[in-house]
């Protein structure tokens, strides 16, 4: 269950999205509750289709647009140019509680980021609406990311909503993607580690 803290930054991030006209979808820990996997989290993850070579534009809006929606960002410190795309950090205040919650936005040029904003479903949240990673699509983010905290987030995906899963899909961006965690396969056909010595 999402704070109601989380709730009203997520709610803001959208509404700040949809006002520069942006396509995006919830992943990360946040998205997690709608595929029946709840733990705590104290950001929010959005990812953000844009085309490459447009990415900085599109941050300097989206920057002006959650700003007004009450979230701190810093020039110079919020932004770091990643491989497929660019990673925006804002900072939503809670004033009596002295923190705040960070947003996370990933500008993204790769096509599976892409795809999984194509596929995102919009989800009813506290009275309102936003688009939301499919399962297989947020276990494959999942995996990419490949902490630990991230692979533990795929297995437990893979176990919740094993009946559902699209393994087909998963197994084809898997392979484009060259991913060598596929938490979706019955244990008994994971391959075994080297034998011990």
């Amino acid at each position: 269950m999402l704070s109601e803290h989380l709730l009203e930054a997520l709610r803001l991030a959208a509404e700040a999205l949809a006002g520069v006209g942006a396509k995006f979808a919830l992943i990360g820990g946040a998205a997690m509750p709608a595929w029946r996997h709840d733990r705590s989290t104290r950001d929010v993850d959005i990812v953000v289709v844009v085309e490459a070579g447009r990415e900085a534009a599109l941050a300097e809006r989206i920057a002006h647009a959650v700003r007004e929606r009450g979230f701190a960002h810093h020039a110079g410190a919020d932004r770091r140019r990643l491989e497929e795309g660019l990673l925006l950090h804002a900072w939503y205040p809670l004033r009596p509680q002295a923190i705040s919650l960070r947003l996370d936005l990933f500008l993204a040029t790769d096509a599976h980021r892409a795809e999984t904003i194509r596929r995102a479903r919009p989800r009813r949240m506290d009275g309102f609406e936003v688009p939301v990673s499919t399962c297989e699509d947020l276990i494959l983010l999942k995996c990419r990311a490949a902490r630990p905290i991230d692979l533990a987030d795929a297995r437990a995906l893979s176990e919740l909503n094993a009946e559902r899963l699209d393994r087909g899909y998963l197994e084809r961006w898997a392979d484009l993607l060259g991913l060598a965690e596929r938490p979706w396969r019955p244990a008994s056909t994971i391959p075994a580690g080297p034998p011990p010595a």
